[in-house]
């Protein structure tokens, strides 16, 4: 059994593979709308990957409940985190 965790703005999304890493996916939506390019070990998207991965990694620490993602997400959405 694989948990699969995506994640995603208007211009990105991350799939995170819990089990591993090493699977993980980053896409440019708005260059790869139909996600074909895996951006994931591109150095020039790491700061954005980093900030993704925290994201949901803070979330499987704190709860297992996707309610509490959207509310993290909507939270550094305001204060222009993501």
């Amino acid at each position: 059994w694989v948990r699969l965790i995506s994640l995603q703005n208007k211009e990105f999304k991350l799939i995170y593979d819990e089990g591993l890493e090493a699977n993980n996916e980053f896409y440019d939506l708005d260059s790869d709308p139909y996600e074909r390019n895996n951006l994931i070990n591109n150095k020039a998207y790491s700061e954005k990957i980093n900030k993704f991965t925290s994201i949901i990694k803070e979330f499987l620490k704190i709860t297992g409940h996707r309610s509490k993602l959207r509310e993290k997400i909507k939270e550094l959405k305001k204060i222009g985190e993501i």
